[in-house]
């Protein structure tokens, strides 16, 4: 029998190795809209937005005034809440500040018109333009939204093509953040040093990708090298611990996923019912309208279901005459997304 006394691990070593247990990361929809807009969040907002500033040599920032806090109630029964932090500096300049995991068709379009929203509703009637101050939208994505961009970290303003050096206004700026696998490949290659510049942004997207893989261990290095993210760490446990929070969010994440698989499903059943159609009614008609003809009969069931008395015959008739595939695609995501029929009829209306 062995007699030698086992070395006994002291709480605080075990506690140092243990790895934290919530099911989601903080790039979770719920949870980063917590992690920024919760009470007591504006140290680490600081932090990130200067992480970003930072990495794009740009102003830091010394203040944040959260302007859309985070409320629970806004969640129930919504999976399509539109999940965004928004956020005023001392010098009256706008972020808005967006995690964004699944891709869409109009994506630029909606980050545009959202940026929009926030730069127009800044005067009313009668007011200066003067008053105007800068928006800047910073986007993170799950995806590649600029596969021909290598950098997972791109800024785009408004210059003159001619010559960039000129620019039109310094009031719109948008950030894109791409958290997709191959851009972040060099940014955590070998978790390779990096400049004093890039570090912040690196340990912050480390943190928001593996905040609930981490060791405790592992998040102390992380946290004493990065302004802001001790504080958001923080917010982070505060979430993990609260049982009502953590359910929204895993049910809110299922959510989403169901209804990407659903739009999949939704989309190749119409393919399949337009090439049988297609087949059916002759090669005369063409293999893509019998494609067109498919979706659009798939999109008139989903409607139909939801809408019954928006969706006329008179609305059925203008949906049975577009035969763009790829518009019908778009159309097929809306029928089973749109909270509101006007987003079908407006759609309908565009040529």
């Amino acid at each position: 029998m062995d007699s030698k006394p086992r070395k006994k691990v002291s709480k605080k070593m075990a506690k140092k190795t243990k790895k934290p247990i919530f099911e989601l990361p903080p790039t979770s929809d719920v949870v980063f809209q917590y992690l920024f807009s919760s009470q007591g969040a504006e140290e680490g907002l600081i932090g990130f937005i200067n992480a970003v500033n930072l990495s794009a040599g740009r102003p830091l920032i010394t203040e944040a005034v959260i302007k859309n806090p985070f409320n629970l109630a806004d969640f129930y029964g919504d999976k399509k809440t539109v999940v965004d932090v928004k956020v005023c500096d001392e010098n009256g300049s706008f972020y808005d500040i967006e995690m964004q995991l699944v891709p869409g068709k109009s994506f630029e379009n909606r980050v545009l018109y959202y940026w929009s929203q926030i730069y127009s509703s800044q005067i009313c009637e009668g007011e200066l333009y003067l008053e105007l101050r800068p928006v800047v939208s910073i986007i993170l994505t799950r995806f590649a939204l600029f596969p021909q961009l290598p950098q997972m970290h791109n800024v785009f303003t408004l210059r003159a093509e001619s010559d960039p050096s000129v620019q039109f206004t310094n009031h719109a700026v948008i950030h894109t953040l791409e958290l997709e696998d191959s851009k972040l490949e060099s940014v955590f290659s070998g978790m390779k040093d990096v400049s004093d510049k890039e570090e912040p942004l690196r340990n912050w997207i480390d943190y928001l990708l593996n905040a609930n893989q981490k060791t405790e261990a592992e998040m102390d290095k992380l946290l004493t090298r990065t302004p802001g993210l001790k504080r958001t760490h923080q917010i982070y446990s505060r979430f993990t611990r609260d049982e009502r929070r953590r359910e929204l969010a895993i049910a809110r994440e299922k959510a989403i996923r169901d209804e990407a698989a659903h739009i999949e499903y939704a989309l190749d059943q119409g393919r399949a019912e337009g090439l049988a159609e297609g087949i059916a009614e002759g090669l005369a008609k063409g293999l893509a309208k019998g494609r067109a003809e498919g979706i659009a009969d798939a999109i008139s069931v989903i409607l139909k279901s939801r809408f019954p008395s928006e969706f006329t015959e008179s609305e059925r008739a203008r949906l049975q005459r577009i035969t763009d595939l790829e518009r019908l695609d778009e159309l097929m995501r809306l029928a089973l997304s749109a909270a509101a029929y006007s987003e079908i009829a407006s759609f309908l209306n565009e040529r």
